[in-house]
């Protein structure tokens, strides 16, 4: 799972820099599987922050999703 979570970090962010909105949706999947993660292995301390990323992926993508409608 560790790898998992990992390899999908990287290839959002690849696709996010690529300005292509299929970063976004795993950027989303992705971070709710960091939660997965947190939960198991029990590292509390990073279930706010990925909580605030999902936050913030949610937001940009609907900022993202106005713009090119714009």
């Amino acid at each position: 799972m560790d790898w998992l979570v990992s390899i999908l970090t990287i290839f959002q962010m690849q696709l996010i820099a690529q300005r292509r909105w299929e970063g976004w949706v795993i950027a989303l999947v992705n971070s709710c599987l960091w939660m997965v993660l947190v939960y198991q292995q029990q590292l509390w301390g990073l279930m706010a922050l990925q909580l605030v990323l999902s936050a913030q992926f949610a937001f940009a993508l609907v900022r993202w999703t106005r713009e090119e409608r714009a």
